[in-house]
Order: structure tokens, then sequence, then C-alpha cells
């Protein structure tokens, strides 16, 4: 029986105003990006708020059919999208 890519999550980690942190369990290695929109939003939805970096994952192997990872989403601390207090973002 093949095992479905995503096993667990995601789950986040840690949200501040310029950092947005999101944990995965995939059952073979991946490359890992994140996407927030305002508001809520259904998956793969245009007018993204903002986009991870691909240089801003760690995804290590764990066994055979496991691969545990983190991907960081960092703003700059004078972009006019740092995250909001009291408002919604989908992920």
């Amino acid at each position: 029986m093949a095992l479905p890519l995503l096993l667990a999550g995601p789950i986040l980690r840690r949200v501040e105003p310029t950092l947005v942190c999101v944990w995965v369990a995939l059952s073979e290695s991946a490359s890992l990006k994140l996407t927030l929109w305002e508001g809520r939003v259904n998956a793969g939805s245009a007018n993204a708020h903002v986009e991870s970096a691909p240089e801003h994952q760690d995804l290590r192997r764990i066994g055979e059919h496991l691969f545990v990872g983190v991907v960081r989403l960092k703003l700059d601390a004078a972009s006019p999208k740092k995250l909001q207090p009291g408002r919604s973002y989908s992920y």
C-alpha cells in the first residue's frame, strides 16, 4: 500500500509579525514552500499575501518513509506585509 505524501500537518509552530514557521511530516522527500493569504481562502487561490523563499526550509529524514520538515516564512521588518494581530490568515 502506497503512503500519502502528507502524513501529518501542516501545523503552525510559531507566528510573529515578521515570521511564520509550519511543521509537516512527509512520506518522501519534497521541496517545501509556505504561502500565506489574508483572510479565509481555499488553497491554491490567487493573490497570495506572501510566499516563503526556497532556502527557508529544513527537511530531515527520520526513517525510510518519514521526513519531518519545518518551513519558515521570514518577512523584512520594514515590509508593509507584516502580519497584524486580530486578522485571519490562511496557509
